[in-house]
């Protein structure tokens, strides 16, 4: 499981100015945040999979982090580190420093999931990256749909992810438990995407109109949450394809 960071959809809290009355919620967010949070997502998905197949294609790179597994585990400590203090620190952070880090952040992703060009033949990523956008995106329209309001299920995934984690790390011990962990993993985490949409489409009224440095953190924000949410369905979807290696 790639690196999840979760965060209560409250902790992002700039000045929060309402929709004025007549404006309805689903006509600002799709006009206005939740395109520019797609859009985020979708540079850092770009700036990932660049890296990454570069990183899978060089040689000499590959090798050297296949060889040297602690210059990995630093790049992949940089990456979590990142994500993590982009998200605590997303209300103290300039829009610009925000969007620098997020740029580092994603290439740092392509670097840490650079083995999968080694593991998995060109084929197979392709194919799972086309799976995996597919649900992802049905996940989103699904979050959109739904009327009610789901932030309060927050606690529970925060409490399922935690879980995972742990029933991840006993599935290494247990190799039985390996397509289990992994079917329950894929779950999960397309109810996370649903949950996500959900809860920006109901903030966005709030933020939008708080200006241009407010909605940038704020779509860097969630563009980060999905970014990862995305990503980890995307691994599930991998290691359930399968495939050779090469």
């Amino acid at each position: 499981m790639a690196q999840y960071q979760y965060q209560n959809p409250q902790n992002f809290n700039p000045q929060q100015q309402y929709a004025p009355p007549g404006t309805t919620a689903v006509t600002k967010t799709m006009s206005g945040l939740l395109p520019k949070v797609y859009g985020w997502m979708f540079v850092a998905l770009a700036i990932s999979g660049a890296v990454a197949w570069w990183s899978g294609e060089s040689t000499q790179l590959a090798e050297t982090l296949l060889r040297n597994p602690l210059l990995w585990l630093l790049v992949l400590i940089a990456w979590v580190g990142l994500g993590i203090g982009i998200s605590a620190g997303i209300n103290k952070l300039s829009a610009g420093t925000a969007t620098a880090l997020f740029i580092i952040y994603s290439a740092l992703a392509g670097l840490a999931l650079s083995w999968i060009f080694v593991a998995y033949q060109l084929e197979t990523i392709a194919g799972a990256f086309v799976v995996s956008a597919g649900m992802y995106g049905l996940m989103s329209v699904v979050g959109f749909a739904i009327k009610r309001d789901l932030s309060g299920l927050g606690g529970f995934f925060f409490m399922a992810l935690m879980g995972l984690l742990l029933a991840g790390i006993v599935a290494m011990f247990i190799p039985s438990l390996w397509t289990v962990w992994t079917w329950v993993g894929l779950l999960l985490f397309l109810g996370l995407a649903v949950y996500e949409t959900n809860v920006i489409k109901k903030q966005v009224a709030a933020y939008e109109g708080t200006g241009a440095a407010y909605e940038r953190k704020f779509a860097i924000f969630w563009a980060l949450q999905m970014y990862l949410t995305f990503v980890n369905i995307f691994l599930f979807v991998l290691r359930i394809m399968g495939g050779g290696n090469r």
